[in-house]
């Protein structure tokens, strides 16, 4: 398994009487669908290596040595093997080359041009795959009697995939340059450090016999250490074998304290953010150590109960492929990093967050024959040991002018503006938009209410409050770079969208205004039935006549269903929220948007201009009247 450079990145990996897959970690819809995967380079078992350069091509593998190029823009698939010489047929024995059904494709973390190929020889290319060289000898036991056609009396099997004394593991460090470990199936791990010229064997001494070497971890941190994963299954064997060396393989010591005796190692991977933190899939689970593997915890969570293949990590998330239940993803290692057995002590803790990025999309959790999204914005974790029925947290984001942007509380009726305030771990998720306008209730709108919109790329802070306890946290939102816009224009846009929404804002207060003061003129009438006085009456008439007129400039009033703005044509407040839709994109406002804001805008402000006096005129002088009259507040209705 691996992944890309694609944003948001894509998991690759091969399917056994299958085909390869590469798929979307995230989408911007809610969750990961059919359409967001395709098949990929190579065939059922081979490794994968995407181009860092160009996420479009992959490289691929399958049993026979057999390595293609597959360009995904232009659907060329070209063969690149290192020997292309089909097997079939034959034991491994007559081979020139032995390569493993699933032999290790890589690029090298220091040349973006450079890719490895294994077969029982490391090879490597620098032009696509169209030269090879093999740099280095015969890396494994080269046993013939282990290499001799499969199957038996009548009939044999030789389809590449049975091959022995192959490479089946090679990694190159991240830290030191031409630093490299290979590892065979037939038990032997040779290390490089001058990119080939040399070789040595560096077995851990008592390793058994015959120990198939499934998985090479250069540390992220130091060049001399390296964590080995073996395994003896095939051999009835199901012991858990992982090694660390801190001496480029003089030493070794075996780290598998804590995993169980029959729940055998097939993976590991180093956290590259904080040292000590390592990840291990077993035949029957994931375990854990931040111990630098001295101990080892299970670390299962609600992963099923399932072989784990692979690991590896992209983005701060840890990526686990299963063999039978899928691919699986623990979204934002960010928390765990900062975990400590201190924190458990503590009233009140709050997290770090990670970055998060402005796109769009969702979580739902309610996904059916689909992958789940990972939240969509800003998370923040935080630690109450204990949470009274009485607690109450408050969480309020600002800006970088500490301009209050959003609060959001516990207990909150509106579940868009709730926290939460639990005894342990919670977590806030906030989708980094702001509060739209307040809906008019039976208020029909062609181009819709103007909602919520998201912030602008930039440095924020939060502020978590637990009772009397607070912190501040600062955090960090970027654009998705598959948009080519500046954090200029998106704070340009983000300024205009807010001189629309207080636009909109005014309009809409304009509005319940003049309905309000409509059904306070009903009420009275209404009350006082027949002895409403005359003179009154027609003051509240005409006053009504004046604020319906203004009123049917702000909102086309006949529109009783979503269709009748067809027959009725929409007014201003309508028209002012389709200019907000054609801002909200990924731009900065166009002079376009810019001309139709100021137009509708200055209708708006010639009605709201209009209520004003209205309000000063005829409703001042309706208010005098009543007080002359010395009508009452409070009266019972005739």
């Amino acid at each position: 398994m691996t992944t890309d450079t694609h944003f948001p990145y894509r998991v690759l990996g091969c399917q056994q009487d299958n085909s390869s897959v590469r798929i979307l970690s995230r989408t911007y819809d809610g969750g990961i669908g059919s359409q967001d995967w395709s098949s990929t380079a190579g065939f059922e078992s081979g490794h994968l290596a995407a181009d860092p350069l160009n996420d479009d091509i992959v490289y691929g593998g399958n049993y026979g040595g057999y390595i293609s190029r597959l360009n995904h823009k232009t659907g060329e698939n070209r063969t690149v093997s290192v020997y292309p010489v089909s097997p079939i047929g034959d034991g491994a024995d007559t081979l020139k080359y032995r390569f493993q059904w699933n032999f290790p494709i890589l690029f090298s973390p220091h040349n973006p041009k450079k890719i490895y190929a294994a077969g029982n020889k490391l090879f490597v290319t620098e032009d696509e795959g169209q030269h090879w060289k093999a740099i280095s000898p015969d890396l494994t036991t080269n046993d013939k009697s282990k290499q001799v056609p499969s199957g038996g009396i009548i009939t044999k099997d030789n389809t590449g995939v049975e091959y022995y004394c192959t490479l089946f593991a090679v990694a190159e460090s991240a830290v030191e340059k031409d630093v490299i470990w290979c590892g065979s199936d037939d038990g032997l791990i040779h290390l490089t450090r001058n990119g080939g010229m040399d070789w040595e064997l560096v077995n851990p001494k008592g390793m058994p016999e015959w120990m198939m070497i499934n998985c090479i971890e250069p540390s992220p941190f130091d060049g001399g250490t390296c964590y080995v994963v073996g395994t003896r299954y095939k051999l009835d064997d199901e012991t858990p074998y992982i090694y660390k060396t801190t001496n480029y393989g003089k030493t070794w010591k075996l780290i598998t304290k804590g995993i169980p005796s029959h729940h055998f190692a097939r993976c590991l991977r180093a956290d590259p953010v904080k040292k000590g933190i390592l990840y291990c899939g077993t035949e029957q689970g994931m375990y854990i150590s931040d111990d630098d593997g001295l101990n080892w915890d299970a670390f299962q969570l609600n992963l099923p109960t399932v072989p784990i293949t692979d690991l590896t990590i992209k983005n701060n998330d840890l990526i686990v492929a299963t063999q039978g239940r899928a691919f699986w993803i623990l979204d934002d290692l960010t928390f765990l990093h900062q975990l400590t057995n201190e924190i458990r002590n503590e009233k009140f803790h709050a997290f770090q967050p990670a970055v998060c990025y402005r796109m769009n999309g969702y979580q739902n959790k309610e996904v059916v024959n689909e992958g789940m999204n990972p939240v969509n914005g800003l998370r923040l974790d935080y630690w109450l040991r204990k949470a009274e029925d009485s607690a109450k947290v408050t969480i309020s984001i600002y800006d970088k002018k500490d301009t209050l942007i959003r609060t959001f509380t516990s207990g909150s009726s509106e579940k868009e503006e709730a926290c939460t305030a639990e005894t342990g771990m919670n977590m806030f998720v906030w989708n980094l938009n702001v509060k739209g306008a307040d809906k008019v209730d039976d208020m029909i709108l062609w181009n819709g209410n103007i909602g919520s919109y998201k912030i602008p790329p930039g440095e924020y802070k939060a502020k978590i409050k637990a009772d009397q306890d607070s912190v501040m946290v600062s955090f960090v939102v970027k654009k998705d770079p598959n948009y080519e816009i500046s954090d200029k224009d998106y704070t340009a846009q983000f300024d205009f969208l807010n001189t629309i929404k207080k636009k909109f804002d005014e309009t809409q207060k304009t509005i319940k205004d003049i309905r309000n003061i409509r059904n306070q003129i009903s009420a009275l009438k209404d009350k006082m039935g027949d002895d409403y006085p005359k003179d009154l009456d027609s003051m509240g008439k005409a006053l009504g006549k004046k604020l319906t007129t203004i009123e049917e400039h702000l909102y086309q009033t006949k529109a009783k269903s979503g269709q009748d703005v067809l027959n009725y044509p929409i007014r201003l407040n309508d028209k002012l929220a389709g200019v907000f839709d054609a801002a909200n994109q990924h731009t900065a406002p166009t002079q376009s948007a810019l001309d139709a804001y100021n137009d509708v805008a200055a209708k708006i402000d010639l009605e709201v201009a209009a209520f004003k006096t209205v309000i000063d005129t005829d409703v001042k002088a309706y208010n005098k009247s009543v007080r002359d009259k010395e009508i009452g507040l409070i009266m019972l209705k005739k």
